[in-house]
């Protein structure tokens, strides 16, 4: 039971200072590796050909490796940060060709949405005037009908007349 014990405190002991030890690796790893340039730093010209640039101070510090190993990682930094910079100045670009076309694109839907309400008006105006316009034809088809219906019944009534005129004069006639 005590050897038990005594070995899971030394176990313990182990994994705390094991634990240590790779606290302070790391510490030390972050203390030795140089931050990567920041996006904002390539902004400001880390990548341009002033002297005291980042280039210059990664040269110097290879320069004992060898000074075309050197001068080649140089060129690749300048060129990888002239691609970067023309990469945002093409990416604002075409943030405003965007923003461009989406106010284009919301000016059209504003125009056919327009359109579309002026169509309806139209459609409902000219269904108003498709009732009126057959009221209209209902009541003069009617009035027509009844002129005609007088018309017929005022010439049945004429030829009654006539018919009766006739039989007075023949028969005034043969008296």
């Amino acid at each position: 039971m005590k050897k038990r014990k005594t070995l899971e405190v030394k176990k313990r002991e182990l994994d705390e200072q094991a634990a240590a030890a790779l606290a302070a690796k790391k510490s030390n790893l972050q203390k030795e590796t140089p931050p990567a340039p920041s996006e904002s730093e390539i902004d400001m010209g880390v990548f341009s050909t002033k002297r005291g640039n980042l280039l210059e101070k990664i040269y110097v510090a290879s320069a004992p490796q060898g000074k075309d190993f050197a001068l080649e990682i140089v060129r690749e930094w300048k060129l990888m940060g002239e691609e970067t910079l023309e990469f945002e100045n093409d990416k604002k670009a075409f943030a405003e060709k965007r923003e461009k076309f989406n106010a284009e694109k919301k000016g059209l839907l504003w125009r056919v949405s327009d359109a579309e309400k002026k169509l309806v008006q139209e459609k409902q105006v000219n269904s108003n005037k498709q009732k009126e316009w057959e009221v209209a034809c209902e009541r003069t088809n009617k009035e027509l009908q009844s002129q005609r219906d007088a018309i017929v019944r005022l010439s049945g009534e004429k030829k009654k007349i006539s018919d009766e005129a006739e039989e007075e004069r023949a028969a005034h006639q043969k008296r």
